[in-house]
C-alpha cells in the first residue's frame, strides 16, 4: 500500500504513518538516534522522515532501480545507500 507505519512497541499503537511513497518499500532503516527513519522504494528514491511529523524532511533521487539496503553511520551524519543498478 506504499506506506511506512510506525509501531510503539510496549502498546502495539501505531504511532505514525507515512503516506504517499511513489512506489513499494524495498528497504528501511533508523537513524542511530532513532529520529530519522530512511525508506528505499523500488523506483530508486529514499524518503527520510522525522518520528515527529508524517511529511519526509528530505528525497534523494538517488538511484534508477530498486533500493536495496540502507544505513546511518553511527554518528547519523551520513547514509549509505545500495540499489540493483550498482
Amino acid at each position: 500500500d506504499r506506506t511506512v507505519k510506525l509501531w510503539r512497541l510496549e502498546s502495539g499503537e501505531l504511532r505514525r504513518t507515512y503516506r504517499n511513497l511513489p512506489d513499494y518499500v524495498s528497504a528501511i532503516t533508523f537513524s542511530s538516534e532513532g529520529g530519522l527513519i530512511a525508506a528505499g522504494t523500488l523506483d530508486g528514491s529514499i524518503r527520510l522522515f522525522s518520528t515527529s511529523h508524517n511529511r519526509p524532511v528530505r528525497i534523494f533521487n538517488a538511484h534508477k532501480s530498486r533500493i536495496t539496503a540502507l544505513a546511518f553511520s553511527q554518528r547519523g551524519d551520513l547514509m549509505a545507500s545500495a540499489a540493483e543498478d550498482g
